[in-house]
Formats: C-alpha cells, sequence, structure tokens
C-alpha cells in the first residue's frame, strides 16, 4: 500500500511517540524526510537522527525530552496535498518570533 501524505505521517509519528515516551521513532526515509529531520534537530526539537540500511533506508529520530515532558508540544502540517496553504513572504516573517518555529510545506513565496 502506498502512502499518500508521507510528511504527515513523520509528524504523526513524532507525535504518537512523544505521547507513548519513546526514546527514539523509526519511518521509511526520503530527501525531504530527512532536511525535515535535519530542521528538527537545528531548532532544537529532536535529539538525532540517523538513516540506516542501504535497500530500505530507514530514519531513526531520537526525541527530546526536557524534564520528563516531551519537547514537542504540538506539530501539525498545515500545507497538506488536498488542501495547499501559501503564505506571501511578509506575511511569513510575523510569524517567527525566536521561541516559534514553523515549517511550511510546501514552502513556496509569492
Amino acid at each position: 500500500m502506498s502512502m499518500q501524505d508521507p510528511i504527515a505521517d513523520m509528524l504523526t509519528r513524532i507525535r504518537n511517540g512523544q505521547a507513548a515516551n519513546k526514546a527514539a521513532v523509526t519511518m521509511p526515509s526520503s530527501k525531504l524526510k530527512v532536511a525535515i529531520a535535519n530542521v528538527l534537530k537545528e531548532e532544537g526539537f529532536i535529539e538525532d537522527f540517523k538513516v540506516e540500511g542501504d535497500t530500505k533506508p530507514e530514519l531513526e529520530l531520537t526525541l527530546k525530552y526536557f524534564q520528563g515532558k516531551a519537547v514537542v508540544e504540538s506539530i501539525q502540517r498545515v500545507s497538506r496535498p488536498g488542501l495547499r496553504i501559501y503564505k506571501k513572504k511578509m506575511s511569513c516573517r510575523k510569524l517567527w518570533p525566536v521561541w516559534v518555529s514553523q515549517l511550511f510545506l510546501p514552502l513556496k513565496v509569492l
């Protein structure tokens, strides 16, 4: 069975893993998922990630906790295949204070 929205699946696995207090979650890997994992690591939302396997690469995300609580309180996909949402460049700048990080997928500046 093919996956219709792999990014939403990735975010759901992160959400479910942190709700269950898992140390790590694994999922099928892709270049886009690795790029998202890299951003999440740089922003401090996950500890680390690694890609394992040659024929069917698996992406393993090591989840991050602070004083026993999940670092990621909520994570969701705004723009999805069935309902694309585009933002203008200037409206995105208002949404980026130091304490909030958002990923816009696809990142298309009008």
